[in-house]
């Protein structure tokens, strides 16, 4: 049987979108967001994405503190998401901590 060194079983180039409509420029764009131009407008001179979810988990701290007396009330299920976001922010103020020290 002859050898042909030539065939090649695999492609020469393997693409596969896995982030669907998602792209990477610097910045994170949603293209498939109703207004992709605001967007990145938005993400690039006014807060980015982490800038923006820092605010809203800052915000959901004074929420979730003003509702700690009402703890009781809530289902287990809603305890451990108010639990669940306490820890993460806990861990991100903890990690930015550990980063600005050195």
């Amino acid at each position: 049987m002859a050898s042909n060194s030539s065939i090649s079983w695999a492609p020469d180039r393997l693409w596969q979108n896995i982030l669907g409509g998602w792209t990477f420029a610097g910045t994170v764009i949603n293209f498939a967001s109703s207004n992709s131009d605001a967007e990145l407008h938005i993400v690039e001179k006014i807060a980015s994405y982490g800038k923006q979810l820092g605010r809203i988990s800052e915000a959901l701290e004074v929420v979730v503190k003003f509702v700690a007396g009402q703890r009781a009330k809530l289902t287990d299920d809603d305890r451990k998401a108010v639990d669940a976001f306490t820890r993460m922010v806990e861990e991100i103020k903890d990690y930015k901590e550990s980063i600005e020290a050195h």
